[in-house]
């Protein structure tokens, strides 16, 4: 049994479109099984497909607008009030509205069919940890419909923001509670201060 897999990174991907197209092209492997994880799992299908050019197409020229419909950091990379007031409400620092079109305009669901149908296909499986238990599973990707394949797709990218939205209120909680430390003794300094002045 072949195996490839393809690890997660969004600052990588042009490298693992890459990496994978010479893989299948130059090399002329043909797996049994591909595991992608996070973004890795983005780009194994289109790579299955035949689908090198409109990868290196879209992975180097890929912004944040092309996965977020509202985005979870300014222009300056900083993450506006805004963001942190609808990881509250939603659990999320941005909405990842465009990432379902992304992949849709990667696998059109005829594509994915046919796919699926063709018993000479390798399996496909996405890596998937739950951040609140740490428990990693492996999601067979032959046996979805499209539109559970795009959600898990989907899903699987929403990881690191629960991540990073579970940092950012840790981070937002001690750096409130280290400055409320700080108004405290200088509210005690300076009235130990005026004491002694008097």
């Amino acid at each position: 049994m072949k195996l490839l897999s393809f690890s997660g990174g969004s600052t990588k991907i042009c490298a693992l479109a890459a990496h994978g197209t010479r893989i299948l092209t130059k090399e002329n492997y043909k797996p049994d099984v591909i595991v992608g994880i996070s973004s890795g799992s983005l780009i194994m299908l289109p790579l299955i497909l035949g689908k090198h050019e409109m990868l290196k197409e879209i992975t180097t020229t890929l912004k944040l607008s092309d996965i977020f419909s509202k985005l979870p950091v300014n222009e300056k990379g900083k993450v506006p009030f805004s963001s942190y007031v609808r990881s509250v409400i939603t659990g999320s620092l941005g909405e990842m509205e465009n990432l379902r079109y992304l992949i849709k305009y990667f696998v059109s669901e005829k594509e994915f069919k046919n796919f699926c149908k063709n018993p000479e296909s390798p399996l496909l499986y996405a890596g998937v940890t739950n951040m609140n238990t740490g428990e990693f599973k492996l999601i067979k990707l032959n046996d979805l419909t499209y539109e559970a394949f795009v959600t898990v797709l989907m899903n699987i990218d929403m990881n690191w923001q629960h991540e990073l939205m579970r940092v950012v209120i840790n981070m937002t909680i001690s750096v409130s509670a280290a400055y409320v430390v700080h108004l405290l003794k200088k509210y005690h300094w300076d009235k130990k201060q005026k004491k002694k002045e008097i």
